[in-house]
């Protein structure tokens, strides 16, 4: 299965939506590089699209996204009347389309990846994908359509809250289908270790806590996330170290000891490796 794998945050963002009607003989516009993915998602009759090398026969109910940087065009003319969906939207950061949801060669964690305060997180929404939930879809596609003409602030606040309402029901489908026993093993381990940061944590300590060897863990952690369970205890405590440094008078050492660092040197180590910067030469940059 094909999908977009998006950075977050920032979420992805919304701009438009509309229904368009086709009569038989009709077609899908032809057009290239138009900057935003398209979401199509049929809602009666047949739509032929083809996208660069690919092509789709849409159904009732089917989904695709559309690259914003591709050649999209009609590859048959519709031989009843057919109605879609539209929607533009655009994604904040870096993406990119994977064959797989997890792959064997993800994107590795990087520095640009902890620009900002707060924990990153790794979208995977479904290229094409044939909805289950059709009730709940209508419901936001009823919503967003009704709101295309509204001005006010609390419109703009209600779009994009129904576009990611929409996104999360079609993404959780995919991850009730796709979930394995690795994946939940993988978040819990994930979970643990923002939970237990502050604490000694070794691959020996993941092995007793969760009954696995620890060759095992790591390599099902580099498959799902990119990195060794050790590289992902840093980069949270990282995250952590950087929040403290902006939003508090603590000191470098209090700082180091509070997020798990049981050396200051070490951890300015490990913080300038990451960053770029020493912790000071970091905090400074945000005062005065």
């Amino acid at each position: 299965m094909q999908y977009f794998h998006l950075d977050a945050p920032p979420l992805p963002h919304y701009y438009i939506c509309g229904e368009q009607m086709l009569n038989k003989g009709e077609a899908h516009a032809s057009r290239s590089s138009i900057g935003v993915f398209d979401l199509l998602i049929v809602l009666e009759g047949t739509l032929y699209i083809g996208e660069t090398d690919r092509q789709w026969v849409l159904q009732q109910w089917d989904m695709l996204i559309l690259r914003p940087d591709a050649h999209h065009y009609p590859t048959a003319p519709c031989k009843d009347r057919t109605r879609f969906f539209w929607m533009h939207f655009q994604s904040g950061l870096r993406w990119s389309e994977a064959e797989e949801q997890y792959h064997d060669n993800p994107m590795p964690i990087e520095v640009s990846q902890c620009q900002h305060f707060g924990n990153g997180y790794s979208l995977y929404i479904p290229k094409y994908w044939s909805i289950k939930k059709k009730e709940d879809v209508e419901r936001e596609i009823v919503l967003l359509r009704s709101l295309n003409n509204k001005t006010s602030m609390a419109n703009c606040w209600e779009q994009q809250a129904a576009f990611q309402r929409l996104l999360r029901i079609i993404c959780q489908e995919t991850l009730e289908l796709r979930a394995s026993a690795n994946q939940r093993l993988i978040e819990r381990v994930t979970e643990f270790i923002r939970n237990h940061y502050k604490e000694s944590i070794t691959n020996e300590t993941l092995a007793d806590e969760f009954h696995f060897h620890a060759v095992y863990i790591s390599r099902s952690m580099q498959r799902y996330q990119g990195c060794t369970p050790l590289q992902y205890l840093m980069k949270v405590r990282i995250e952590q170290a950087k929040l403290l440094l902006v939003n508090t008078d603590s000191s470098i050492a209090a700082i180091a000891s509070d997020v798990g660092f049981e050396s200051n040197t070490y951890f300015t180590r490990c913080f300038q490796r990451w960053e770029q910067k020493t912790p000071r030469e970091y905090r400074n940059q945000f005062r005065l």
